[in-house]
């Protein structure tokens, strides 16, 4: 293509062929003709000239993470079209083909050279490699000043903010200190400081490392001293029974962290008794009438300790009866104690009240009186109530039975009922179900069945008479 002169100039693309060359004639008015000559050749190639060859040169600072830049020297005829390859300790660096090469970590303690390639259409190509430049010595990492957050604290985790070191990606490592003094084991991210650091200054070291880089450091500002912690404190409760000789215990609830070492102080009313300073304490008639308390204290080092009280409640007199059950119109021995001495006590059957007695405390505080159990009162359970004027409370329970669940019988300390019309020593009933409704007992049904048989015959007899 293109080739329509009287001279042609051979090239590469002709090397090996036979040329020929095809002549056209014109002329007004005559047929246009053509002629082509024998052929020449083939064609041989004829030895292509040199390029001038430059030496090539590397410029930059040897130093990871810096750029280095080759100038490839005085080539010619120009132009000359130039490609690269970077060499790394001799080996070719895959991908590395620019005028320019990046050190990375991985060419720290090597040398660095680069094989320039030079080509011109009608010259051979020619390759040269430059001299070495290195070793290339390790980068530089640009820290940043690390900060602390959180509150100084016992049992309050604080935190090291590293910031954002460059080039990334950075491997971050820490250290804390207290009072300048390295925390053996406190390593991480995050420290929390304990009663051994009360009162210190908490700082934090962080060192960066990465490949071909030297290490590098820095330090945080100190916190605060640190201060005493605070207890997440626990609901202390009271368990058992209210009552002058019943053991109370305090549990103190669920505090931490643990562990977490308790103090107890009972009172009664405002006043802190004496020598009750255990998680038990059992109440005694001094106490009657007035609000048992317990304070529970919780203390561990480095903490501020905590105290939370629990109530139990009034301490209540004493009041007995000589039986749990009674009929309506049957007697019933109450025995009070611990009231104040000389006081009048007032007795109620509850829930709705119905006044039992009016009886005066003996000189010790106590009294004995016989009540009638009111024709009034409701079948089923009830609380005989004793009220001193002092304000002093006592109660017991008694079941008022249905005569129609139950036989008849009585007892020397009470009444109750039972198959044989007797009890003694307060155990009148025993084998009764009292109050609302019950098991008829064995003996009435025998008893039943022997006086049904007695009739029998005396029917008989007489129908025989």
């Amino acid at each position: 293509v293109g080739a329509t002169g009287p001279t042609f100039v051979s090239g590469a693309d002709e090397v090996g062929k036979i040329l020929n060359v095809k002549v056209t004639g014109t002329k007004p008015g005559f047929v246009p003709a053509s002629a082509t000559s024998s052929g020449v050749g083939p064609i041989t190639a004829a030895p292509l000239p040199d390029l001038t060859v430059g030496s090539p040169s590397v410029g930059g600072t040897t130093k990871v993470g810096e750029t280095l830049t080759v100038t490839p020297g005085a080539w010619g005829p120009l132009p000359v079209t130039f490609s690269y390859q970077w060499l790394v300790d001799g080996a070719p660096v895959e991908g590395a083909s620019g005028a320019s090469f990046v050190l990375d970590g991985s060419t720290a303690g090597k040398s660095v050279s680069v094989t320039v390639r030079g080509a011109k259409p009608g010259y051979n190509s020619a390759t040269v490699t430059s001299g070495e430049v290195g070793p290339v010595v390790k980068g530089d990492l640009t820290p940043v000043t690390p900060t602390i957050s959180g509150t100084p604290q016992v049992g309050v985790s604080l935190t090291a903010d590293a910031g954002s070191w460059s080039p990334a990606p950075v491997t971050l490592t820490y250290q804390w200190s207290v009072d300048g003094a390295p925390v053996e084991g406190a390593v991480q991210q995050t420290f929390t400081p304990d009663a051994s650091h009360l009162g210190g200054l908490v700082s934090v070291s962080v060192s960066g490392s990465k490949p071909g880089y030297e290490n590098a450091s820095a330090s945080t500002a100190s916190t605060a001293p640190v201060a005493t912690g605070i207890l997440t404190v626990g609901s202390p409760t009271i368990g058992g029974t209210l009552g002058v000789g019943s053991p109370l215990t305090a549990t103190p609830g669920a505090w931490g962290p643990e562990p977490v070492e308790f103090a107890y102080q009972w009172f009664s009313g405002e006043t802190a008794i004496e020598g009750a300073t255990q998680a038990t304490f059992t109440p005694t008639a001094g106490d009657v009438g007035a609000t048992i308390s317990v304070s529970v204290t919780g203390t561990r080092a480095g903490y501020e300790s905590a105290t939370r009280t629990a109530e139990a409640g009034v301490v209540p007199a004493s009041v007995m009866l000589s039986v749990s059950q009674a009929l309506r119109g049957e007697k019933v021995t109450v025995t009070g104690a611990h009231f104040v001495p000389s006081e009048q006590i007032v007795l109620d059957l509850h829930s709705d009240p119905i006044e039992l007695a009016k009886v005066t405390a003996d000189d010790e505080g106590g009294f004995t009186v016989e009540i009638t159990v009111p024709a009034a009162a409701e079948f089923g359970e009830h609380t005989v109530v004793a009220t001193g004027e002092s304000g002093r409370v006592g109660t017991a329970a008694l079941a008022v039975r249905n005569p129609a669940d139950t036989g008849t019988g009585t007892g020397n300390n009470g009444t109750g009922t039972g198959t044989a019309g007797t009890a003694t020593d307060g155990a009148a009933g025993a084998n009764l179900i009292a109050g609302t409704g019950g098991i008829v007992p064995i003996g009435l049904i025998v008893l039943a069945l022997a006086l049904l048989a007695g009739g029998v015959v005396l029917v008989r007899r007489r129908s025989a008479a």
